[in-house]
């Protein structure tokens, strides 16, 4: 089925022309090639008060991952401590007011990481 027939069967029957300069054309078909979509589809999502963001680029991709990675890690640890008893965790750390603060500031980073992550994924 062609694009066309595609968009039709979806009830995508009217259509609305804009006149644009070349630069500001340009800058449409540039932006919406950033989001990796149709100008149809940038100009639909615009229309509705969506503001469709770029793309992640490679580098920042692996950025992602990498804080996915370090937060994965600091829950593996959180784990590994909470089932350990306070007297091990001591052990560990050797001052219970420095264990709790470590612990809690582990708790907070946790959280915000998620949050950014969560923050990058909805974009």
């Amino acid at each position: 089925m062609t694009k066309r027939k595609e968009n039709t069967a979806k009830g995508r029957t009217k259509h609305i022309d804009i006149r644009l300069t070349e630069d500001e054309y340009t800058m449409v078909v540039n932006k919406a090639n950033e989001c990796g979509l149709t100008l149809s589809d940038y100009g639909r999502r615009l229309l509705q008060n969506h503001r469709p963001n770029k793309r992640l680029s490679i580098d920042e991709v692996h950025a992602l991952n990498s804080l996915s990675d370090a937060r994965a890690d600091l829950i593996r640890v959180q784990n590994v401590l909470k089932s350990k008893p306070d007297e091990i965790k001591r052990q560990y750390f050797r001052d219970a007011t420095f264990m709790r603060t470590w612990i809690a500031s582990v708790d907070r980073l946790i959280i915000r990481w998620g949050q950014i992550r969560d923050s990058i994924n909805q974009n």
